[in-house]
């Protein structure tokens, strides 16, 4: 402590021996240096906070909408009168024909079905997984998925990937 109180009047002793325009100088340098010390250490951050405030409410409202049209989704199917076991599986086994054709082969065991893949188109995927979800009330218990990328021969040019794999699914349906 009187380290510090030694070094505080050796300063002031400096200080004491400016002429007035030169204590005026440090003055107003000091002021200056405690004025961006204050900016950086107080103000900057909550500032630059406030100008990203528009964009991160306008990313909550547009998570707040996604959800709210989950909900929806949710509560239309909740709505929707239960389809049987069998309804559900033929629901999913035509699904499965019109969306891959031939590449997708479709096993049933009791209320899991399995769909094994090869090269499925990733629209094609989602449209199927759509419809199992609404009309068949089944949803994804195991995913086992590789992305297959060909190699792009025109620099440019689209890339269109596809899938290989299984996907299980829990059908849902009344007895």
């Amino acid at each position: 402590m009187s380290a510090l109180y030694d070094g505080l009047s050796q300063i002031r002793a400096r200080f004491d021996r400016l002429q007035s325009r030169e204590r005026y100088l440090v003055g107003f340098g000091t002021l200056l240096v405690a004025g961006a010390a204050i900016w950086w250490l107080l103000l900057a951050g909550p500032i630059a906070w406030l100008a990203q405030a528009p964009k991160l409410h306008a990313r909550a409202d547009a998570q707040l909408a996604s959800m709210q049209s989950l909900a929806a989704q949710a509560k239309s199917i909740q709505a929707a009168p239960r389809v049987s076991s069998f309804d559900a599986l033929k629901a999913l086994d035509v699904a499965a024909k019109e969306r891959f054709g031939a590449t997708a082969e479709l096993r049933v065991v009791g209320d899991r079905a399995t769909l094994t893949l090869k090269s499925a188109s990733p629209q094609a995927l989602a449209d199927f997984l759509a419809v199992a979800r609404t009309d068949a009330r089944a949803l994804p218990s195991e995913v086992k998925l590789q992305r297959n990328v060909p190699n792009q021969s025109v620099v440019g040019s689209p890339v269109s990937s596809t899938w290989d794999g299984s996907l299980a699914l829990t059908v849902f349906a009344a007895p």
